[in-house]
């Protein structure tokens, strides 16, 4: 298990002995369950934000550069945003993604929005 994992695991309360932190994002507790692209890029748009410790509005949010390399997610809050998605849309994305082909905003709504329609029997 990579550090990345075990981060994980603990934050999500998996881990022996762990408990998960009394806080989650806020904007979790504001998402309608629907998966359509715009409601994604809204609420990965906020959870970002929250993540950037107030460096980012929603709207400042770029669509097309990369999270990690520009400095808007670090290792820790990348997990917490990937949390973010398996909770509320149901949708497991591995960390070395999001630094491969789902290093974008753009491309994270697209995959989770995609991903999401499927399992609900939907076309994205």
């Amino acid at each position: 298990m990579g550090f990345l994992d075990a981060v994980k695991k603990v934050i999500m309360g998996e881990a022996e002995g762990a408990e998960a932190p009394d806080s989650a994002p806020a904007a979790e507790d504001r998402l309608p369950p629907a998966a359509d692209a715009a409601t994604v890029e809204q609420a990965l748009r906020e959870v970002i934000a929250e993540q950037s410790d107030g460096l980012l509005t929603a709207a400042d949010v770029p669509a097309d550069a990369p999270l990690l390399d520009e400095g808007h997610l670090d290792s820790l809050s990348s997990v917490k945003v990937l949390m973010f998605i398996e909770k509320s849309y149901g949708v497991e994305i591995q960390e070395s993604e999001l630094t491969g082909r789902l290093n974008t905003l753009a491309a994270l709504v697209k995959h989770v929005a995609a991903t999401a329609a499927q399992g609900r029997g939907g076309d994205a």
